[in-house]
């Protein structure tokens, strides 16, 4: 996780099987997200 408190803006770096499986999760905690990038691959 990263916290811009400038910007108070919270970014998060997630590995999940799928969007679906992340949706879940985060709202499992009580979260929720603006919006969502999909990185299929990292090097």
């Amino acid at each position: 996780m990263f916290y811009n408190e400038k910007e108070n803006r919270l970014f998060c770096l997630m590995r999940a099987p799928d969007r679906d499986a992340l949706t879940k999760h985060y709202a499992k905690a009580g979260l929720t997200y603006d919006w969502m990038v999909e990185v299929k691959t990292t090097k």
